[in-house]
């Protein structure tokens, strides 16, 4: 697989791992056993910003750990379920480094 196109994976994954837990948050939240609650496009952004925010740093990661792959293996190729479960899995170790910055 062509270097830009791991990248896109992991980014995929950095992505899926960060806004899985969110959707499924929003889910419970507008989705109640009595209906769907509406909201508008203003609270959607102010709930959304700080994941997009981090979902840009995990972009910059992606790029760090395509790095580390490929210094480790230069001339090998990467599959794309390789690719997406990295940046699956540093997304976790991103969003720890954050919090805990924050703590």
């Amino acid at each position: 697989m062509h270097d830009i196109l791991a990248y896109v994976w992991i980014v995929a994954g950095v992505v899926a791992s960060f806004f899985l837990p969110a959707l499924i948050a929003a889910a419970k939240r507008v989705w109640p056993s009595s209906g769907v609650e509406a909201s508008s496009a203003g609270a959607v952004w102010k709930a959304m910003k700080p994941y997009l925010v981090v979902c840009a740093l995990g972009a910059i990661a992606a790029l760090v750990l395509l790095a580390v792959y490929r210094s480790a293996h230069p001339h090998g190729t990467i599959a794309w379920y390789t690719a997406f479960l990295a940046g699956f899995g540093w997304q976790a170790a991103l969003e720890k480094l954050v919090r805990d910055s924050h703590a």
